[in-house]
């Protein structure tokens, strides 16, 4: 979070004679401002909870064009704009960039506010008078008492009940500079956190299914109990040509028929199928155990690994190891409808 000491020394800073000149402003991300400033860039990362100013040597690429009503907003007011002055708002921590730009037919005189103050965290563009020309968030009376809304006058932010403790931090752009990495070493933690909890379901997703797959023995004998059940049908069709129940006895076994069955022939046939596939899916019960073993130990070994990573390339390239997962996971499928048996209709 942006701290007051600052702040305030980078309004110092920004305040100079003859005056800087803020050639343009432009967002780089969702909430993220690159700002050109005679030639050096600065960058403002509003996000509520970790707002910043910061500087860095890494190119920092915008992944689309930003072109909503704000940007076009920044473009007109901002663009090539001299910085009279910068100021603070006593010990909010509330940066103010007093901007003179050259309209077609007259001079403004705009101010720019930027706001790194937790929820209220925003990004305000203010005429002369104090009211609102545009603004990153809108926020209307029913969200908060200090409602940004166009055309309507901007409300001063309280001033902290307590003064807060303001501590010498060093030369300011090394101040940028470090604020920068910490931001990279927040967001790296918050994806490490992300992609480790992720896995961790998928670990426990396997060691739940590895837990209750099916034994290959008891497969087996009901593979053969129902080929049994088949068996003594057929051989015993002569003598029940219009059977109908729910179950018959033959031989002093008692034989649940299938709900579906219009005929013994039918149910001995059903019979057969079932267990030809109860077979073949015995036959396959280790792959299916071999395959969950496989991703189990794919997936702790890919944690580990997640969780000692450095930096934020590493991590994108380990986690697209999850379309590694994607394809075990279709194989998995295949693998399951290829042996799984159809239970019998109601």
């Amino acid at each position: 979070t942006m701290r007051l000491s600052t702040l305030q020394k980078f309004s110092e800073f920004l305040t100079q004679s003859p005056p800087l000149k803020l050639r343009t402003i432009r967002r780089i991300a969702d909430n993220t401002f690159k700002l050109d400033i005679d030639g050096t860039l600065f960058f403002a990362d509003l996000t509520r909870g970790k707002s910043t100013i910061f500087t860095t040597n890494t190119p920092l690429i915008a992944p689309k064009i930003y072109q909503a009503p704000f940007d076009k907003s920044l473009q007109k007011y901002c663009f090539n704009a001299v910085i009279l002055s910068a100021t603070i708002d006593g010990y909010n921590r509330i940066l103010r960039l007093h901007l003179q730009t050259q309209n077609t037919y007259k001079t403004l005189n705009i101010v720019l506010q930027m706001e790194f103050t937790g929820r209220n965290t925003n990004l305000i563009l203010l005429d002369s008078k104090g009211i609102v020309l545009d603004a990153l968030r809108h926020i209307t009376q029913e969200q908060s008492f200090r409602e940004v809304r166009i055309a309507k006058p901007l409300l001063p932010l309280p001033q902290p009940s307590k003064i807060p403790n303001l501590q010498e931090e060093g030369e300011l752009f090394a101040v940028l500079a470090e604020n920068f990495n910490t931001l990279k070493t927040q967001d790296l933690q918050a994806k490490i956190q992300k992609s480790t909890t992720r896995l961790r379901q998928k670990i426990t997703q396997c060691e739940h299914f590895i837990a209750t797959l099916e034994d290959k023995n008891t497969l087996e004998s009901s593979a053969k109990e129902q080929a049994y059940f088949g068996q003594l049908l057929v051989q015993n069709l002569y003598l029940y040509p219009h059977f109908r129940g729910n179950s018959i006895e033959l031989e002093g076994v008692k034989i649940p028929l299938p709900p579906n069955a219009y005929s013994l022939s039918q149910a001995a046939q059903m019979f057969f199928t079932h267990s030809k596939k109860l077979t073949k899916k015995a036959q396959n019960i280790y792959l299916q155990e071999q395959n969950l073993h496989d991703k189990l130990t794919f997936y702790k070994n890919l944690l580990e690994m997640i969780q000692n990573v450095t930096n934020l390339n590493d991590l994108s390239i380990l986690n697209s190891n999850f379309l590694k997962d994607s394809i075990l996971k279709e194989s998995a499928k295949k693998l399951k409808q290829k042996t799984e048996p159809k239970q019998f209709e109601s």
